[in-house]
């Protein structure tokens, strides 16, 4: 018996990796978050402020389709779009992969399990198009 053998009869060999999807999918959305923000940490910290804070400005912005939904802290996306637009979101899927030896063989390691676990934002655009939903 190997070593390769003890190691997966122990059940530590399986190897888990974060994979990127290659296709791009798309979704109809819309603008459901919308949020602009001037926070002044110095005046909120008073004495305890270590080093000089300026006002920090905040331009919050939510998309949401059926399946995805994202949140962003971006002033160029947030002048880009109105509360309520109807948008198209671009995404790429997130996938944790379980890879193992399968019984007996014991030299190279093999997909045993692929679970969605989450999406990555690619782009989002104006819906040109009236009529989708």
């Amino acid at each position: 018996m190997g070593i390769r053998t003890i190691a997966f009869n122990l059940g530590l060999t399986k190897e888990r990796r974060t994979e990127l999807s290659d296709d791009v999918l798309y979704e109809l959305g819309k603008v459901n978050f919308k949020r602009h923000d001037t926070i002044d940490f110095e005046a909120m910290l008073g004495y305890f402020a270590l080093g000089t804070y300026g006002p920090d400005e905040f331009y919050e912005i939510g998309f949401g389709g059926q399946k995805t939904s994202f949140r962003f802290n971006n002033k160029r996306l947030f002048n880009a779009f109105n509360m309520g637009d109807k948008v198209t979101i671009a995404y790429r899927e997130v996938y944790t992969a379980t890879y193992d030896y399968i019984p007996p063989e014991f030299r190279k390691k093999r997909l045993v399990d692929r679970v969605l676990s989450d999406t990555r934002f690619v782009d989002v655009k104006l819906n040109s198009c009236p009529n989708t939903t």
